[in-house]
């Protein structure tokens, strides 16, 4: 259940300070979300402001770039150095919330209110980095009674409540929120990216933020993608994949993943694009099918944005999916082929029958937290 909402509300009463990744030079999921999020409390006239750990400057108003902060504990702390000023009740907390929980408890203490969103269900995983005062100030905030906590799963959820917070306390809200197209001129793809979705038909397309490895796996599923476009090239000729990749990372790998292309005579079927897109659903709606194999993940955003703009998704079971969503055994490349290639025959239909699906908007939910933890 969702924290009832005040009577007679004034949202220019509201101010609000994120801290977090924020675009074009951070892209992904939480970074998204947070700029949408800031966009649209501005828009229904609250005050907002974002802490934003990126490089260059940003076109959104109220936004305080943080050179030279590379550690999330860093640039949270550096919010209570003069230079730096939290003029926001509430402050929202997006990413390491484990590590930034000494800084937020210091926030509480000057009065703060605080709301912190865990997008990674791993965050379990990060306890063995933590030090003593953090896991201290961990287990402090987790039960601290002015703190409303945002999962974006029922696992996380979970997970939350496993660690000690409190049920009316801990809300389920996935971070997907629709983009605003009517003032933002983002509805185009970049003209490379056109340029080859012209050429190519059907059109596949696969998201990471940065090649990852992890036990040797690639995490977000290139390598399986290259291997899905050799076995279906016989049948689509034409067929074409965008591996949209904003940060490399992994040169080595990356030169790897190219080699493997130019090898299996897939260059002229594959597009590695790696610059940073000021948004990515215009891929997700030229595409005939988005693809997520990882092999880790949170409630993905891009599958989301995916659903709603009625592209069909296959993706890998690792985690819990929205409704719609294809879904294959992770890491099981047969499995993944067949997946495809079913929906490659039924794209049609599928498109049809996620028309019928219910829009969602959760910004009313996140706002509701947000007077709630005001009033």
């Amino acid at each position: 259940m969702m924290p009832a909402q005040p009577t007679n509300f004034n949202m220019a009463t509201l101010s609000v300070a994120q801290f977090g990744p924020y675009p074009p030079s951070m892209m992904g999921g939480v970074s998204t979300h947070i700029r949408r999020l800031h966009r649209r409390l501005l828009k229904e006239g609250a005050h907002s402001q974002v802490f934003a750990r990126m490089k260059g400057k940003s076109r959104d108003p109220g936004v305080i770039v943080q050179h030279g902060f590379g550690r999330p504990l860093c640039y949270l702390s550096s919010a209570l150095c003069p230079g730096y000023r939290v003029d926001a009740k509430i402050v929202h907390c997006h990413d390491y919330w484990g590590h930034l929980a000494p800084s937020l408890n210091r926030l509480l203490l000057r009065g703060k209110r605080v709301v912190v969103t865990v997008h990674d269900q791993r965050d379990e995983e990060k306890r063995g980095s933590m030090g003593l005062l953090q896991l201290l100030s961990s287990m402090l905030l987790l039960r601290q009674p002015k703190v409303q906590w945002i999962a974006v799963s029922d696992t996380v959820r979970a997970q939350l409540r496993n660690r000690g917070v409190a049920p009316d306390r801990c809300f389920v809200i996935p971070a997907y929120l629709p983009p605003d197209t009517a003032s933002q001129n983002t509805d185009r793809l970049p003209s490379e990216i056109e340029r080859f979705a012209a050429m190519h038909s059907p059109l596949l397309s696969v998201y990471g933020y940065r090649l990852w490895l992890e036990n040797g796996i690639d995490v977000y599923g290139f390598d399986m993608c290259i291997e899905l476009v050799k076995r279906l090239k016989n049948q689509y000729p034409k067929i074409g994949l965008v591996i949209s990749l904003p940060c490399i990372y992994l040169q080595e790998y990356y030169n790897t993943l190219a080699v493997r292309v130019s090898r299996d005579g897939l260059s002229e079927n594959i597009l590695f694009y790696t610059e940073p897109m000021d948004e990515a659903y215009p891929l997700w709606k030229a595409s005939d099918i988005y693809l997520r194999p990882t092999s880790t993940d949170g409630d993905a955003v891009a599958i989301r944005e995916a659903l709603s703009l009625g592209t069909p998704v296959v993706a890998s079971d690792i985690v819990s999916r929205p409704q719609g969503v294809n879904l294959y055994h992770h890491r099981e490349q047969s499995g993944f082929f067949e997946t495809v290639s079913a929906v490659l025959e039924n794209r049609q239909e599928i498109r049809t029958s996620l028309r019928r699906l219910p829009s969602v908007d959760r910004f009313e939910d996140i706002a509701r937290i947000y007077q709630t933890v005001s009033s």
